[in-house]
């Protein structure tokens, strides 16, 4: 299917080192390549995308280390055998989710080129016909309007008929049959150097027809039987004295030594750099050591400074509403990622469920209906992710989402499967609300918007995001660079607001 030769060696890429790229920088870097790119450079580049966004993508956009080295030799690339490892690597991966399956645990992404099966359930089928059953490599001979839901795959399989199933493999061209029936290549004959007392051999077919049973056809072999010319032996074979097997088992007892001693040789070295590595990461660990209670001492720092803030907040609100904010919830506040702290997880002094423990999820989309979609602007979904909040917005006019995120980090990329799967699930519970089908949005990342200099104030970002998309003036994001500075003056009018009702 890949159009690549099975041979060579089986390629590993691992994933315990990874490299500081994603699979998407390599695609947007091979789409902005100019036309005068060398190329050596094109090819390298090309195989870099070939290896890392469709031979072996990983589900969180990281490249294993394995890859670049391969890239950046083309007589390297040569000597693996893709197609097998391919097919290794995504049983590897498949059976990883099966003992997860068996376990009741969660299953995960599943990594590698598992696009590759749909191309190999399409074309030993007929529910789908080829554009052109002839192209090569066979995976480019379905074009890319072939999709399915979730929903879809499973009726495909529960629909699938007998006479759908492809009997005998199509689209073979008459000279890849005539290769593949071939049971043996007849190799021409070699003339004999010296033609004097040669013996003449015929081939020749029986005069009587045979009695075996019938077989499927053959196509004949093209190369007719030929007259093969045999020289006599003229010198006899020495025979073979003690001595002479004395002679060889010593040579052949030194050549093992020979290659033993190499052998130890070699594993001393490897000893003896294994040992300085070793050496290496016990310095790196006790400098990491170091480096962590550093960081620790560091992260309660700044617990004590936000505690100290958050107590002022707490003297300013009794003071102005002695009768709403009682006693009970001095001190009683939740950290500003909305992860809490201590026991008490609610403002209220009765018990609900905290974000994690929502036992009725169709209850938050209840009121989405048709009427409320078409008088609505804009869906705004708040999106928690290891301890992180992020704000995605969906403009409905536009039909497409926008992301929001206050620290925009590369290792935040790896919260978009989540931010689909949302997509995904608020889709499906509420069934037809919508007019368009909001998962084939397109997903853009919101730059140019404030950002947070700590590691505390997502929450509170969040919230000044949405209070800034919902007005009716499009929002400048210039003009509001100032909101670190003056976060904790939103924090006391968000907190007064929610005491006076006007938030509900």
């Amino acid at each position: 299917m890949l159009g690549l030769p099975n041979r060579g060696l089986k390629f590993e890429p691992g994933s315990d080192r990874i490299t500081g790229k994603t699979s998407n920088d390599v695609r947007h870097e091979i789409e902005s390549l100019p036309a005068s790119t060398p190329i050596e450079d094109l090819v390298r580049t090309f195989i870099f995308y070939l290896l890392s966004n469709l031979f072996f993508p990983m589900a969180n956009f990281k490249i294993p280390a394995t890859i670049p080295s391969v890239a950046d030799n083309v007589d390297e690339f040569l000597t693996y055998n893709w197609p097998a490892s391919i097919s290794e690597f995504l049983t590897i991966e498949f059976n990883r989710i099966g003992r997860n399956f068996s376990k009741g645990t969660p299953l995960g992404y599943i990594n590698g080129f598992v696009h590759i099966l749909i191309i190999w359930f399409l074309e030993h089928t007929t529910i789908h016909d080829p554009l052109d059953e002839h192209l090569r490599p066979r995976l480019v001979r379905w074009g890319s309007q072939i999709k399915y839901s979730e929903k879809d795959l499973s009726k495909l399989f529960g629909d699938l008929r007998k006479n759908q199933i492809v009997q005998q493999f199509v689209g073979v061209t008459d000279l890849e049959r005539t290769l593949l029936q071939s049971s043996t290549v007849h190799p021409e004959p070699k003339m004999s150097s010296t033609p004097d007392n040669v013996l003449q051999i015929e081939f020749h077919q029986p005069s009587s027809p045979q009695t075996s049973p019938e077989r499927s056809p053959r196509p004949s072999s093209p190369v007719s039987s030929p007259k093969i010319s045999i020289q006599p032996r003229t010198r006899t074979r020495q025979p073979t004295t003690r001595s002479r097997a004395a002679k060889e088992k010593k040579q052949t007892a030194d050549v093992n030594l020979k290659s033993l001693q190499a052998a130890c040789k070699k594993l001393r070295a490897q000893n003896k750099s294994l040992v300085k590595k070793l050496s290496a990461v016990e310095t790196n660990s006790t400098l990491l050591e170091s480096r962590v209670k550093a960081l620790e001492q560091t992260v309660s720092e700044m617990r004590e400074k936000e505690n100290q803030k958050l107590q002022g907040i707490d003297k300013f609100l009794f003071e102005h509403f002695p009768t709403t904010y009682t006693a009970f919830q001095m001190g009683n506040y939740s950290d500003s990622t909305s992860r809490t702290i201590s026991e008490h997880d609610v403002v209220s002094p009765e018990t609900a469920n905290t974000p994690e423990d929502v036992t009725h999820p169709k209850k938050f989309v209840s009121h989405i209906n048709k009427e409320s979609v078409n008088a609505a602007n804009l869906i705004l979904v708040p999106i928690i992710e290891s301890s992180h909040w992020t704000l995605l917005v969906g403009n409905l006019k536009n039909k497409v989402w926008d992301f929001y995120d206050s620290l925009p980090k590369k290792t935040h990329r790896a919260i978009l499967p989540e931010v689909v799967s949302t997509i995904s699930h608020l889709y499906e519970d509420t069934t037809t609300s919508f007019a368009t089908d909001i998962r084939r949005w397109r997903i853009r990342k919101i730059k140019q918007v404030p950002t947070q200099k700590n590691s505390v104030d997502c929450g509170m970002y969040v919230c000044k995001y949405m209070e800034a998309v919902i007005q009716p003036e499009a929002v400048v994001w210039a003009d509001v660079k100032d909101w670190e500075d003056n976060m904790a003056k939103f924090r006391a009018e968000f907190a007064y607001a929610i005491l006076s009702t006007t938030i509900k």
